[in-house]
């Protein structure tokens, strides 16, 4: 959802978060994107790997709308997924015309391989700040994560 007025914190948090994580990068190399590539997925197809393990299963209308892509490129993208055995496809037992997706446990394999790859990155990264900073961030980032989820105070 867009605000009526940009609000010029949030803006201010934008650029702050995208130089964060160019830092992040940066700093710890880029082992998950080169396991990405490894595995030839794109952005899309990663992102909605995670949509399916977090939200599925899902019909393909649902990861579609979830995706914000059209009905071709959804397809296309799940195609290219249970192709690969990222995902399997199979008849809804509610609505026979509906297909539903599910995760592979082989792509959850995949997906922890590359939250460890991750977290070693950030574990780099964040080395180099001080201890009582670092404390106090997760403090922050803990709070902003439950009003997330809340939409309100904690």
């Amino acid at each position: 959802m867009k605000p009526a007025r940009p609000d010029p914190t949030i803006a201010r948090l934008e650029g702050m978060l995208h130089q964060l994580m160019g830092l992040i990068n940066k700093a710890a190399g880029s082992g998950a994107l080169e396991m990405m590539n490894a595995h030839n997925l794109t952005l899309p197809q990663m992102v909605a790997l995670h949509v399916l393990r977090y939200e599925g299963p899902l019909s393909t209308l649902r990861l579609m709308d979830d995706l914000s892509l059209s009905a071709s490129a959804t397809s296309h993208l799940v195609d290219r997924l249970v192709e690969r055995g990222w995902v399997t496809r199979r008849e809804n037992a509610e609505d026979r015309r509906q297909r539903q997706l599910e995760i592979t446990p082989a792509a959850l394999e995949m997906l922890d391989a590359m939250a460890v790859q991750r977290a070693t990155e950030f574990q780099v990264a964040f080395a180099k700040v001080d201890p009582e900073t670092r404390e106090r961030l997760a403090d922050v980032f803990e709070q902003v994560i439950i009003q997330m989820k809340t939409g309100g105070s904690a």
